[in-house]
């Protein structure tokens, strides 16, 4: 990824939750539909775009929000934004498969994408992943789910 980032003159900022957010999920699934989004982000302009990848908790669940500062999607693009090789980069190379395959393996771990756009300012991916809690946590409260121990 850092190539790619060179290459495309990119800048990426991670912000960390500070304990590790434990989700049921495949190792390699979930990095291919992480890997997916940022990338995305990454090419939502030619060059220089600025990524921010958030991991973080909200009550029992895991959030990754990954936000660039693209052009936005139009209502027609948000609308077929996870259909099977729909794209806006053709010209590009886009194969329009990198959030499909993210939205089906989110979804295949009992998830979901949100998507915020606007026009001109950006769009932020957010990706909410159940969290697994262990025995003794699932008597806490779902808000005590988050804390870091």
């Amino acid at each position: 990824m850092h190539g790619f980032l060179e290459e495309r003159q990119a800048t990426l900022h991670l912000e960390l939750n500070p304990g590790p957010l434990e989700v049921r999920a495949s190792p390699l699934q979930l990095e291919l539909a992480l890997v997916n989004l940022v990338r995305n982000a990454i090419e939502s302009r030619p060059q220089g775009a600025e990524v921010s990848v958030r991991a973080t908790c909200h009550d029992t669940w895991a959030v990754v929000q990954i936000e660039d500062n693209g052009p936005g999607l139009t209502p027609e693009q948000r609308e077929h934004l996870f259909d099977p090789f729909y794209t806006t980069r053709i010209r590009e190379g886009g194969t329009g498969l990198g959030a499909t395959v993210a939205y089906a393996i989110v979804q295949q771990h009992g998830g979901r994408i949100e998507v915020h756009t606007r026009l001109g300012v950006g769009t932020r991916m957010e990706v909410w992943l159940p969290l697994t809690m262990a025995k003794e946590d699932q008597k806490e409260s779902p808000t005590d789910a988050c804390s870091v121990s």
